[in-house]
């Protein structure tokens, strides 16, 4: 049963972390399906990911600018899965390898072109090779994670390996389809191959199948990539249950390839004539899976793009900050707002009838709603003058960026290993809550883990620029939340900036403090150069009588001074503005702002709608106090 127009998956092939992903994302950005850090995540890899599910006509645009990029790509209906049976027997002959099953003979023999499917059915290696792609990208933020296939053979028959086997037919409906174990192989068919270990048997078997047809496709990519509803389930041998879930899947995945390589032939029948078309029905698997998956009239013959050299690795970050107990509660302005709070609750706790007292007449005479009304203003009044900074600082480029309040737009880099604790993945910055569930089932903040101390750079097409976050308000798009990780009473959110965000920053560019030598520690340190090459010492000598006299050695000090004043007159004029650094101000009524937004005037926007209702709130609250006021005081 086909799944219906909606439920059309796009897959791609994932490309090298190193490919230049830029000029697609930019033309991917318009469609608005997912955002940039995800898009690039799909993209990447080492096998097949879902990158988008809707129906065809959905679909359609993405794929063809896909295509337009050479990234080869599928369309593809789920259907109900193929049935996977095992053997009776298996045995040799002269044509080749014969499989009985419920009384019915398959051969493979040298002309079949089979779909091999190697996986190790406890998907233990599965996990393992991710674990390792994630650290690697993390930590280096560019590694091809590209597994070599005989290593990664040889990983999954140290596992529970398994094999699913496809062959003659069409795509949608092979002749063949065969699951086979370690259990299923006699050793007579491998002759002096044979082992007491199934396990190896099943390995030469493997062998052997490949050797015996040559045009056969290996796939061993099971689990690896993003595809939900395609998930496997690490587990033990002795995990029936869990092996049971994942052999479903494997005849899910078995499906999977088998209608991408169906989606292959039907491209190509598009650009095949009508003559032609009945001879590419017959198009053995292997070969449909050779076939590139792009658009009819796409140019198969594009040279490979050469990959960009790995990006060395970056130093771990330094210690994240944590924030427990009363400095939760007691840092900044939440300061005074808790003793103010302490404060109320101790007065109202030792004398209710001075605190109904003090409710009463602060309500009718008015200053309670006075109150009200000065720290709405006084909040309007702050967030007008944050966003007519906004407004009023001009958007740097990060080459010409001057010191002093700047505003830049750009990519965000990592500077350091900077690796989201819940979630794994690079990024610049993250701040993780915890929250205790109490005994009312209300959840209390116990804990703040932030990275707010671990610079980052921002770039942008002139250059690039630090960001030290410390003192930072931060707007955030990308939050998670989880609640499994220890217990039911506990819950975790994570706040996170990932790499390659867009993001927007308000601060103050002072430069980096940097140790530099005095004039008086060049000029000596030249002298010393110009003692040890005693041939440039010699040009000092005019007289040629073999030694530099006092005379001849001031010549030779002047010209160092001349030199050293020179370079750092170079210095100074040649700075570059990765020396400038991005922070909070010295004023504290200056802002300091990163927010992840798409433009400058996304974030003017929020904080626009914020002044005039608290203008509203704080009118009517002061209305409300002059009325209570004149009321009481009988002033009318």
């Amino acid at each position: 049963m086909t799944s219906d127009n909606n439920d059309i998956l796009l897959l791609v092939k994932g490309q090298s972390p190193q490919a230049n992903l830029d000029a697609l994302l930019d033309d991917l950005k318009p469609l608005k399906i997912l955002d940039l850090y995800t898009l690039r995540m799909r993209l990447t890899g080492q096998a097949v990911n879902m990158l988008h599910k809707g129906s065809r006509d959905e679909l359609a645009p993405l794929a063809a600018i896909l295509s337009r990029h050479q990234i080869t790509n599928w369309m593809v209906a789920q259907r109900e899965p193929v049935e996977l049976g095992s053997p009776d027997t298996i045995h040799r002959t002269a044509q080749g390898l014969v499989f009985t099953q419920d009384g019915h003979e398959h051969l493979l023999s040298k002309n079949s072109e089979p779909l091999i499917v190697l996986v190790d059915i406890t998907a233990q290696v599965v996990e393992r090779i991710i674990k390792r792609s994630q650290v690697q990208y993390a930590y280096t933020g560019g590694v091809h994670t590209d597994q070599n296939h005989d290593d990664l053979r040889r990983e999954i028959f140290r596992q529970q390996p398994r094999i699913a086997l496809a062959w003659g037919g069409t795509p949608q409906q092979p002749d063949h389809l065969l699951y086979l174990s370690a259990w299923d192989i006699p050793p007579e068919i491998l002759g002096d191959k044979a082992r007491p270990s199934r396990k190896w048997n099943l390995f030469e078997f493997l062998e052997v199948v490949c050797q015996l047809c040559p045009k056969h496709h290996l796939d061993t990519n099971f689990g690896i990539g993003f595809l939900p509803d395609y998930r496997v389930f690490p587990c033990d041998a002795a995990d029936h249950s869990g092996i049971n879930k994942n052999l479903a899947t494997l005849a899910r995945y078995t499906t999977l390839l088998l209608d991408m390589a169906q989606d292959n032939l039907q491209r190509q029948h598009t650009t095949a004539g009508a003559a032609q078309q009945a001879t590419n029905t017959v198009i053995s698997l292997a070969t449909a899976f050779q076939l590139s998956g792009v658009s009819p009239g796409q140019s198969q013959q594009k040279p490979p793009t050469p990959q960009k050299a790995p990006r060395p690795s970056l130093p771990a970050p330094p210690s994240p900050r944590m924030l427990t107990g009363l400095s939760l509660h007691f840092n900044g302005w939440r300061l005074l707002a808790n003793l103010g709070a302490v404060a109320l609750f101790f007065f109202v706790e030792v004398n209710h009838k001075a605190a109904g007292s003090f409710y009463h007449y602060g309500f009718s005479t008015g200053l309670a709603p006075l109150g009200v009304s000065g720290l709405c203003l006084w909040n309007a009044l702050f967030f007008w003058r944050l966003r007519q900074h906004i407004k009023n600082t001009a958007t740097s480029k990060a080459r010409s960026a001057a010191m002093g309040m700047v505003e830049l737009y750009g990519k965000a880099k990592r500077q350091y290993a900077l690796v989201s604790p819940n979630t794994l993945q690079p990024c610049v910055y993250y701040s993780l809550k915890r929250y205790r569930r109490t005994h009312k089932d209300h959840w209390r903040l116990t804990s703040i883990t932030t990275s707010d101390t671990v610079p980052f750079i921002l770039e942008d097409d002139t250059g690039r620029i630090s960001v030290n976050p410390h003192g930072a308000t931060f707007r955030l798009k990308n939050s998670h939340s989880s609640s499994d990780l220890t217990s039911a009473n506990e819950k975790w959110v994570e706040e996170v900036i990932y790499e390659n965000s867009m993001v927007y920053v308000l601060g103050f560019a002072s430069t980096a403090h940097k140790h530099q030598s005095s004039l008086g520690q060049r000029v000596a340190e030249k002298l010393r150069e110009l003692k040890g090459n005693r041939e440039q010492m010699m040009t000092y000598d005019r007289d040629s009588d073999g030694h530099v006299s006092s005379a001849e050695w001031d010549e030779a000090r002047s010209d160092m001074e001349q030199q050293a004043l020179h370079e750092k007159l170079q210095q100074g004029q040649d700075r570059s503005n990765e020396q400038l650094v991005l922070s909070a101000p010295p004023q504290k009524d200056l802002p300091f702002i990163i927010a992840e937004t798409e433009s400058e005037a996304s974030l003017v926007s929020h904080y626009s709608w914020q002044v005039p209702l608290l203008l509203i709130a704080g009118l009517a609250a002061f209305a409300w106090a002059i009325k209570a006021g004149v009321t009481y005081f009988h002033l009318i």
